[in-house]
């Protein structure tokens, strides 16, 4: 697909560029940390070089460190630790890779490439609206990645526009296997009680929020489900500043049927994204495999339709 699909945003929206000046306190043996890029409650990411490199030289690596707050959380660390793993054992150029860590002492932390380029949940800001073939290019690649973490044994957890890079040229890479997870066998029984939730609300599964251990890649294509109707419509399925609102309406709620937000979608779109929606994950695509498939296709009858849309949000 041609890269002017993917719009240039300004340089300042850019992962890569978009840094905090507050200089990193934080000292790992072998690296300098220039500037923090995110994180969340439980981790920091810094944009970094190794040591000894003139200070001249742009980061080349991102490291997520587990933050202050969580320096002594046990299950932050396991995290870290799950994230380590799916990373190094998943294979695929849509998935991010880990390249190094260390988790025997602290500080904790993983090393990964710095890609450049902006969220999706960046991108969905804008008033610049992609084109049809062009989402469903996006889509197809977030598939991708969920198809390699499963072919892994994993389950990413937590699918949602930040955590999907589109890079200028529109490559996209799935980030942050912070959530990561095993997928279970019968041969190794977990007790559902012992894993707590994790994810974001908005773009979880139904069975997610009855209990962690019934989510399986079907889970994941569920939230890339959400993402794609976010992208086509302008808007999620379910939405509430109230969390218990939001699991009722995702465990309860039909959601609006895309086309009538956005009524230039091809039915056999809107038909896709009411399976994947489906609250029964039976009624689901049931592999990440087959829904490569299915995009391919709707990518390939769009196509024509490459021009980008201002629209107001």
């Amino acid at each position: 697909m041609n890269s002017s699909f993917i719009p240039r945003l300004p340089l300042p929206v850019d992962r890569a560029c978009s840094s905090s000046l507050v200089k990193p306190s934080l000292e790992i043996p072998g690296w300098r940390l220039i500037s923090r890029l995110g994180g969340g409650t439980l981790t920091d990411v810094f944009a970094a070089t190794t040591a000894g490199m003139p200070k001249s030289e742009p980061a080349a690596y991102a490291i997520k460190t587990l933050s202050e707050n969580a320096a002594q959380n046990p299950d932050a660390l396991i995290a870290l630790h799950n994230e380590a793993l799916a990373g190094r054992q998943v294979k695929c150029p849509h998935v991010i890779p880990i390249l190094g860590a260390n988790l025997r002492e602290p500080p904790h932390y993983l090393v990964m490439p710095l890609l450049r380029g902006v969220s999706l949940e960046a991108l969905l800001q804008t008033k610049i609206r992609l084109s049809l073939p062009a989402m469903l290019w996006i889509a197809r690649q977030v598939a991708e990645a969920i198809d390699a973490i499963q072919i892994a044994g994993w389950v990413h957890g937590d699918v949602k526009p930040s955590n999907i890079l589109v890079s200028p040229s529109g490559h996209v890479t799935l980030i942050d296997l912070g959530f990561a997870r095993r997928t279970l066998s019968a041969s190794q029984p977990e007790d559902p009680h012992e894993q707590p939730f994790l994810g974001t609300l908005c773009y979880c599964a139904p069975e997610l929020m009855i209990s962690r251990l019934r989510g399986d890649v079907r889970s994941d294509l569920y939230s890339l489900a959400v993402v794609l109707y976010e992208m086509l419509a302008g808007t999620m399925p379910f939405e509430s500043h109230d969390p218990g609102e939001i699991v009722r309406r995702h465990r309860e709620e039909l959601p609006l049927d895309v086309r009538i937000l956005a009524p230039h979608i091809p039915a056999k779109i809107a038909r896709l994204i009411n399976i994947m929606l489906s609250k029964d994950p039976l009624r689901r695509v049931q592999t990440a495999a087959e829904m490569i498939q299915r995009l391919t296709a709707l990518e390939i009858e769009t196509f024509s339709q490459r021009s980008l849309v201002p629209i107001e949000r």
